[in-house]
């Protein structure tokens, strides 16, 4: 996969995150809901980044890719916490986490992936199943973005 190649919601995430950080330092990122499809935390590797995926399944992740079985309602309301691969058991709040993401992120999600993005002190970017509107949980800061083909929501607040 090129970069030209990465899902949009990679550039959402780097639109997010340059103003906080230069791309040079490499983020910590969060992609919420794995699923089957790892192509935006491969290309976020591939740039140098740093990339939890969480998922309430096991998950096959490309390497270089650190998986946690986790529900993001139980991160989000900090009843769990995500163990690394070095093997350190610590909140999610110890690691600086940079962004929170998802791809395809179901409506009813939504509401606790903004949760957890906002106990981590991070921006949320994701798309939605295409067919939904955002959660009318959600703040009205949320920004929306045209990225590509894909319409991006952002919280950045």
């Amino acid at each position: 996969m090129t970069r030209s190649d990465a899902p949009p919601i990679v550039a959402a995430v780097a639109e997010v995150l340059a103003p906080e950080r230069p791309r040079a330092a490499g983020w910590t990122t969060v992609e919420v809901g794995i699923g089957r499809r790892p192509e935006a935390a491969r290309a976020l590797v591939d740039a140098g980044h740093d990339v939890i995926a969480i998922d309430v399944t096991e998950r096959d992740v490309p390497t270089g890719v650190t998986f946690s079985r986790a529900d993001v309602h139980d991160l989000a309301d900090g009843t769990v916490t995500l163990a690394s691969e070095t093997g350190i058991d610590a909140p999610l709040s110890t690691p600086p986490i940079d962004a929170v993401y998802a791809r395809n992120l179901p409506a009813e999600i939504q509401p606790a992936a903004a949760r957890f993005a906002s106990r981590v002190d991070a921006p949320l970017a994701f798309t939605t199943l295409g067919f939904e509107s955002p959660s009318p949980a959600l703040p009205p800061s949320l920004e929306r973005r045209a990225i590509g083909t894909e319409t991006v929501f952002i919280l950045s607040d």
